[in-house]
């Protein structure tokens, strides 16, 4: 004998449980908001400096020499 299923259409049964899940999880959870932190002393000559670090970095990633590392040094310092 073949079984025939028959799709029921849950869609009150889900719209319940979604709503039930979301208060519980309103109620019980918590949740912690996250703020970046922004330190007075890393300014726009810090980053401008970060940048060029990791652009010297890169290059001499690429082409390993004498050049290349002496110029990434001197940015790191």
């Amino acid at each position: 004998m073949e079984k025939h299923y028959v799709r029921k259409d849950n869609t009150m049964n889900t719209t319940v449980f979604l709503q039930k899940y979301n208060k519980g999880v309103k109620k019980y959870v918590l949740f912690k908001e996250l703020r970046k932190k922004i330190h007075a002393w890393y300014n726009a000559r810090c980053t401008d400096m970060k940048k060029a670090e990791d652009k010297a970095w890169k290059k001499l990633i690429k082409q390993r020499n004498d050049k290349n590392r002496q110029q990434y040094k001197d940015v790191r310092n």
